[in-house]
């Protein structure tokens, strides 16, 4: 099976906002759903990389308060995790390969999605961050 290449998903990713995969994600996955998604995909990471993850998922959540995050372009938002991921990573001695990165930024996603399950005042800012919510659509 290929590597991930993470320049072709970012342009796979183009053109959507990042917060509408976010809400894709709370619309579609009930809470235990995403639960055992996030937990199998850092299982699915390899050992060494697992520790490294909670701090990852630390380090992007202060991105969930700018409200431009939400509505920035979802391929640019996933180059960026991914990139500042890496150099993460490196920093800690650790080496990633495209597809892990791609794993922590699904992780990264599910993480923001389980905390607006947890939190339904995030989902409607980031729905009034994409102009997503009822008036976004109205005079959209």
């Amino acid at each position: 099976m290929a590597e991930t290449n993470i320049k072709e998903m970012a342009a796979q990713f183009q053109g959507r906002k990042f917060g509408e995969l976010v809400l894709h994600h709370i619309k579609q996955q009930p809470f235990d759903q995403l639960v055992a998604a996030m937990k199998g995909t850092i299982e699915g990471l390899r050992p060494e990389i697992q520790p490294a993850v909670m701090g990852l998922i630390d380090n992007a959540n202060p991105l969930a308060t700018k409200q431009e995050f939400w509505s920035d372009d979802c391929g640019k938002v996933l180059m960026f995790i991914t990139s500042m991921t890496q150099e993460e990573l490196q920093e800690q001695g650790l080496t990633t390969i495209n597809d892990e990165l791609f794993d922590i930024f699904n992780i990264i996603v599910m993480n923001f999605a389980y905390s607006a399950h947890q939190d339904p005042r995030l989902e409607k800012f980031i729905k009034s961050s994409t102009g997503t919510s009822f008036f976004g659509k109205l005079f959209g």
